[in-house]
């Protein structure tokens, strides 16, 4: 008996918060799952910039920059953990392609002494495991983000928290969960995961979801589409588990 409680406990401990997953809200249960995550992937919580900017000397740390695909705007520590950078310009090229425009990110990483007021007191955004990213103002691309984030975190890759005060979405990447997805140490490139399909007349993504066994949220991330139309002769990634 006291072996299944054992396992029962062990359970709601390191199983993510199913309610806030499903609906992008937040909640006390969801800031310390993702606390632990950061414990058992052994990160490192810096106090000052100072410390910051000797992580990336040692290769801890590495700078995120703005390109083509990604904005950054009033990023104070443009710091963050090679996962994190790894996943930001994968998700923000995707977007470009989706939407046209590049993805913006308002904040990195945040020592423990740079606190803003409406921050958690269990917050991992001094690790570099957390970027917060601003809301697209088209409705199509906040559709896509946010779909495509949910996918991500069904996944078990991060866990996304929807904010609006300002408008923003919380994105918190598990390093050893992505670095598994993508496969390859961290400087192999990006992989293109899943089987081509070559889209026919007639198809739809509804209907090329029901026949390959996923959800048109996972088609629409692998693919990076902000909405349901396919063009005949389209290629299209069927994502797979692995």
């Amino acid at each position: 008996m006291r072996g299944s409680w054992s396992l029962a406990l062990l359970a709601l401990v390191l199983t993510p918060p199913a309610l806030a997953a499903q609906s992008l809200l937040g909640s006390r249960r969801t800031v310390e799952y993702v606390y632990r995550q950061a414990l058992r992937n052994d990160l490192t919580f810096y106090r000052s910039g100072r410390a910051a900017k000797a992580a990336v000397a040692r290769g801890k740390l590495v700078v995120l920059r703005s390109t083509a695909n990604l904005r950054l705007v009033d990023v104070t520590y443009p710091y963050v953990l090679p996962t994190t950078r790894r996943f930001i310009e994968r998700l923000a090229a995707q977007h470009r392609r989706a939407c046209g425009v590049p993805l913006v990110v308002t904040s990195a990483l945040r020592p423990k002494t740079f606190r803003l007021f409406n921050s958690v007191d269990l917050s991992v955004h001094p690790t570099g495991m957390a970027l917060d990213l601003r809301k697209p103002r088209q409705a199509a691309c906040r559709r896509w983000l946010r779909q495509t984030l949910l996918t991500l975190e069904e996944l078990g890759l991060l866990d996304v928290t929807e904010e609006f005060h300002p408008p923003h979405f919380h994105v918190a990447v598990f390093p050893g969960a992505y670095r598994r997805y993508v496969g390859g140490g961290e400087g192999a490139r990006l992989p293109t995961r899943g089987r081509a399909y070559r889209v026919r007349p007639g198809d739809t993504l509804w209907g090329l979801a029901r026949r390959y066994g996923v959800s048109v949220a996972a088609l629409r991330a692998a693919n990076g589409l902000a909405h349901g139309r396919l063009t005949v002769g389209q290629t299209l990634r069927i994502p797979t588990d692995r």
